[in-house]
């Protein structure tokens, strides 16, 4: 059994990133009881003022971190990359840009996406990356439990898992005797991220995508010099725990479903881990 923790990158620019971590049941003490270690430490060092670790706040140096220069605050990132890559914990993710989902609206969607918005399709392509990578393991070792970071958009994605659009079945290749998501244990879960570590970790690595996609692709600037190949460096260190890209987006693939979510990708995150 796994536990997937997932968080999107924040409503803002022109792209809609959400990360999921995906944890073995039989770890999961102890990395909650090493991340909750490291929060303590940042309480006090912070004299009680870190609740939780927002990546926003962290990487631009707001609220609490103002009191950490720039290469603290990149040394704490590279620090918490590094303690997921060390615990070989999973990471995928599903991504829309927002242009290229207009544009596919204003032509022709597929079934089931008519009127999803952003955050509901990347959340559901998110899943069905997890259904798609983990439905091979034996003995139920791929059952997944969801948990999202609470958003007012749930009721969306939960109407998906209810009723998966059979378009969406060639996307995993659902067999004949098969249950649709047969993968995904209930519906998914969602919790105040204060509580859930893994939660905060998503979000972080939510926003360094979120960011080397916008700036890729021209709708940021860099704030300062080196700033994207330091974006570039984090991804390089993800890759070791980082799925296929072939997981969320399989090149060549003619199926309806796939095409989609192809299309109304950011074109900068297709191949970041080939």
């Amino acid at each position: 059994m796994k536990f997937c923790y997932a968080d999107e990158s924040g409503h803002w620019g022109e792209i809609t990133v959400i990360v999921g971590i995906v944890v073995d049941a039989m770890r999961m003490n102890r990395t909650k009881d090493d991340w909750e270690a490291l929060l303590t430490d940042l309480d006090q060092i912070s004299d009680r003022r870190v609740f939780e670790i927002k990546g926003r706040e962290l990487y631009r140096g707001n609220a609490y971190w103002r009191e950490w220069d720039g290469g603290e605050r990149s040394a704490l990132i590279s620090n918490i990359i590094q303690w997921m890559v060390d615990r070989k914990h999973s990471i995928t993710f599903g991504a829309v840009s927002k242009a290229r989902l207009a544009d596919a609206h204003s032509r022709e969607t597929i079934d089931g996406f008519e009127d999803a918005k952003e955050w509901t399709i990347a959340a559901f392509h998110l899943l069905l990356s997890i259904q798609k990578r983990y439905q091979g393991e034996q003995k139920n070792k791929g059952n997944t439990l969801f948990i999202f970071d609470d958003v007012s958009e749930r009721g969306g994605l939960l109407d998906l898992v209810d009723s998966p659009p059979p378009v969406t079945h060639g996307f995993y290749g659902l067999k004949k005797k098969q249950r649709p998501l047969d993968q995904v244990i209930d519906v998914p879960y969602f919790a105040d991220s204060r509580h859930v570590g893994l939660i905060q970790v998503a979000d972080l690595f939510a926003y360094i995508l979120h960011l080397y996609a916008e700036i890729s692709e021209g709708f940021s600037n860099e704030k300062f010099d080196g700033e994207f190949a330091r974006l570039e460096q984090w991804i390089d260190q993800m890759k070791p725990v980082l799925m296929q890209d072939s997981v969320r987006w399989a090149q060549g693939s003619k199926d309806p479903c796939t095409l989609f979510f192809r299309s109304i990708a950011p074109p900068s995150l297709l191949r970041v881990a080939a």
